[in-house]
């Protein structure tokens, strides 16, 4: 019937529709993805590393301390030059 039919267009624009909206938003991560990628590279490559070794290998602050060289306290530092030079480019909506 025609009812059925309009239901199938309906669905089938509807799974477009949702199809559309989640490339839109990969693509929307993507470009997130490569600015956080380039606005870490641009930090201090100290920073970089203690960083890294906190939020992506989650190491404890002792032990970043150990691998770097670096005193406890200098690593708390460069954790919080780090996380506050990325939220200053947050902020800006900097387009790196």
């Amino acid at each position: 019937t025609s009812v059925e039919h309009a239901l199938g267009l309906v669905a089938t624009m509807a799974r477009h529709l949702a199809s559309a909206q989640q490339a839109s938003w990969r693509l929307e991560e993507e470009t997130y993805g490569q600015w956080l990628d380039e606005a870490l590279r641009r930090l201090p490559p100290t920073e970089y590393q203690v960083l890294h070794l906190r939020q992506v290998e989650g190491r404890g602050t002792e032990e970043i301390a150990a691998i770097t060289g670096i005193t406890p306290r200098s690593v708390a530092t460069l954790l919080s030059r780090a996380r506050k030079r990325l939220l200053e480019q947050i902020r800006k909506g900097k387009r790196l």
